[in-house]
């Protein structure tokens, strides 16, 4: 597989880092945020939190990405149009503000 495919480690980051790098395939991840979106698209009207993807994420899939490489694969996933901000906030666990993201199209199709 291409490095492109592949996340990458920082050049200071340890060997485990490294190799969990080379474990994830980003497009796989990105593919699985975006079905979590789809399929939570009802029961979360104004859009999923990264809190809550990250959950969906753990109840579906386990453990094979952390909740920092969730949040970047989403955001590349809002780069390439793919995911957009609802306009809509939600809360952390600790309280604070956050937003709400849902599939591009999916807010407004009918």
């Amino acid at each position: 597989m291409s490095t492109q495919n592949r996340a990458l480690a920082r050049v200071d980051d340890p060997e485990t880092s490294w190799d969990a790098a080379n474990e994830v395939n980003l497009s796989e991840v990105q593919h699985r945020i975006g079905v979590i979106l789809e399929e939570h698209t009802s029961s979360y009207i104004y859009g999923m939190t990264d809190e809550e993807i990250s959950q969906a994420y753990r109840s579906l899939y386990g453990f094979d990405a952390t909740d920092q490489s969730l949040r970047s694969r989403r955001a590349e996933l809002v780069k390439l149009q793919k995911v957009v901000f609802t306009g809509f906030y939600g809360k952390t666990i600790l309280g604070n503000r956050t937003r709400r993201w849902a599939l591009a199209g999916s807010e407004d199709e009918s």
